[in-house]
């Protein structure tokens, strides 16, 4: 709120009040001269929805012990589009303050890139794996889809060769044209159970895209907005921090953090499809470039 006069002489000074006449903060007022050499005065009140509704400004000439007083009064009104304007700008600069430091992290943790490949002796036999082990996709077999989606024999699995027992690893993975998959982190187990669920009391710590629905498979299960579809997915495991993140590398944004003391050794986890499925868009490791 802007309070102006003008026509003073010496230089006066503004003051804003409320309601009971105590000082309100104010920014610092603008003071100059107009071509007769009068002084013109500007003082600037930030309104938010706190502000009394009863307010004065006044002008005042200490030497010559003269004032002007102005008074406003804010309507309700007013001060229901203030709090709906403050709050989709703070609104605003929380996403703008989240987006930046999504990329500043995303940024550190391409600096510890490494080179994943995929495990052919971990691929279920409906899945087709690439001959440079960097890409994985359904076969063409069809059949009855299973009734529970979260349970890992239901999915076409491979584990990636690499594993992880100690420090940072980050790798990317491109989704384009797949409306299903499953992607994260599990542990290393032998025996392999059959129907076991994909969650991380059993050893799997993954998000999924389904029906178009993006999901973080934790306990309970966690559904997820994204503002950009994800065609390429970073993911980092900082293995002593307890944390598996992943990041969507169409507008550098934060998906979704697990946050777990991992048991053991820990092995990537791809999954393009279920049981029937005749999608034939791959999950694909990606080279991480620029990241230095």
């Amino acid at each position: 709120m802007v309070c102006r006069s003008g026509g003073w002489y010496p230089e006066p000074q503004s003051l804003w009040k409320d309601l009971k006449g105590q000082p309100l903060p104010s920014l610092p007022g603008k003071c100059f001269r107009d071509e007769h050499g009068l002084f013109q005065t500007e003082s600037v009140l930030i309104v938010t929805e706190n502000s009394n509704q009863n307010l004065t400004c006044t002008i005042r000439n200490n030497i010559l012990n003269e004032e002007e007083v102005s008074s406003v009064y804010i309507a309700d009104s007013l001060r229901c589009k203030l709090k709906d304007f403050e709050d989709k700008l703070r609104f605003q600069v929380e996403k703008e303050k989240e987006k930046y430091l999504a990329g500043f992290v995303l940024r550190k943790a391409r600096r510890f890139a490494v080179n994943v490949t995929l495990d052919q002796e971990t691929a279920h036999p409906e899945l087709w794996v690439s001959k440079n082990l960097k890409s994985v996709k359904c076969a063409d077999i069809t059949g009855e889809q299973p009734k529970d989606l979260d349970i890992a024999d239901s999915y076409r699995c491979v584990l990636g060769s690499e594993r992880f027992n100690s420090g940072r690893h980050y790798w990317e993975v491109e989704l384009k044209n797949k409306t299903m998959w499953h992607l994260g982190v599990s542990s290393e187990s032998e025996n392999r159970e059959r129907y076991k669920s994909i969650a991380p009391e059993d050893g799997y710590w993954a998000i999924r895209l389904w029906n178009g629905e993006y999901k973080a498979l934790s306990t309970p299960q966690t559904t997820i907005t994204v503002e950009t579809k994800p065609t390429r997915v970073g993911i980092f495991l900082d293995y002593e921090a307890g944390e598996l993140s992943f990041y969507n590398l169409s507008d550098d944004s934060h998906i979704y953090t697990f946050r777990y003391s991992f048991p053991g050794t820990l092995r990537p986890f791809f999954s393009p499809g279920i049981h029937g499925s005749k999608e034939d868009a791959p999950l694909t490791i990606c080279p991480v470039i620029d990241w230095q």
